[in-house]
């Protein structure tokens, strides 16, 4: 089933470069933040699986990525600056990185972002933008690996869910794990566990 022939999901299962307490994001690093952006938008319910290292007091040390028409490049690169921005063109190789929208992508360093949804109202309204990486109030769950524990993070409240000792591999009875990898470390393997019994009766993506 492709993208474009759906309107909702029950559940989406994604991972963050970067995201805060209060489960504001920054996702796109890969470049494809357009289609994180519609899947997550669409979801009825949006988890987060990550580890430790990509909490953070406040959004920013990782570079925002913005999804450019390449005729609005010029124009758009002006208006971050403006925004305080420092907006660099990804290249890749030697060569300048292109989304699977055919699309630019600027890397855009704002420093630490006081107010992220005042950022992505602002960043919304250049024309040119067809997506940046910023999310701010999609995130139900953060299921976040720490140690040996997962814990799970909601909007102002967070408390562990699945800790395990060992290391997880083709005879476990998890079944998200199995299709991942051979192995998977146990603060990892939780996480994915925990998001896999809150998927049951639902569609993923």
């Amino acid at each position: 089933l492709e993208l474009e022939q759906v309107s909702s999901i029950d559940i989406s299962i994604d991972g963050a470069d970067e995201f805060t307490h209060d489960l504001n994001l920054i996702k796109g690093g890969g470049g494809a933040l357009f289609r994180e952006k519609i899947v997550a938008s669409m979801s009825k319910k949006t988890i987060i699986i990550t580890d430790r290292s990509k909490l953070v007091d406040q959004l920013g040390a990782f570079k925002v990525p913005i999804e450019v028409n390449p005729n609005a490049a010029a124009y758009v690169e002006l208006q971050l600056v403006k925004l305080g921005g420092k907006p660099i063109k990804r290249v890749t190789d030697g060569k300048i990185f292109i989304t699977d929208n055919h699309n630019y992508i600027f890397d855009t360093d704002f420093g630490l972002i006081e107010n992220p949804q005042e950022l992505d109202v602002k960043l919304n309204q250049i024309v040119g933008v067809v997506a940046h990486g910023i999310f701010v109030n999609i995130t139900d769950v953060v299921l976040m690996a720490e140690g040996s524990c997962a814990s799970e993070m909601l909007r102002g409240a967070q408390h562990d869910v699945l800790c395990y000792s060992g290391r997880f591999g083709y005879n476990s009875t998890v079944s998200p794990i199995r299709s991942r990898r051979r192995f998977l470390p146990a603060a990892l393997a939780s996480a994915w566990a925990a998001a896999w019994s809150m998927t049951r009766g639902g569609k993923v993506s």
